[in-house]
């Protein structure tokens, strides 16, 4: 239907615990990374790898307030959720530079 209540405060806590990880040398995860692993068990790819000296960090906290955050339509008003069953397809956010729409 559009973003989760309470998004606005879990992405500052993401952003934080983002640059401290990032602070710390290594590399940071997308969005598309973390959900691909949400609810299924799998491990996240790359997590625990260091940064190279000279690598500059991808904070994807950032990444997603500037392109998505307050951004997101819903794909239905909640009058129309009211009204019956909906079908819907909502476009997937991404972080990963080359997939952003």
């Amino acid at each position: 239907m559009g973003e989760c209540v309470g998004f606005k405060r879990k992405r500052a806590c993401w952003c934080r615990w983002e640059k401290e990880y990032a602070r710390r040398g290594y590399r940071t995860i997308s969005l598309d990374a973390f959900i691909e692993c949400g609810g299924y068990g799998a491990p996240l790819q790359n997590l625990g790898a260091r940064r190279e000296a000279n690598e500059t960090p991808v904070y994807h906290a950032e990444i997603y307030r500037e392109l998505y955050l307050g951004k997101v339509r819903p794909v239905f008003t909640p009058a129309e959720m009211l009204d019956g069953e909906r079908v819907g397809i909502c476009v997937l956010p991404s972080t990963e530079i080359d997939k952003q729409i």
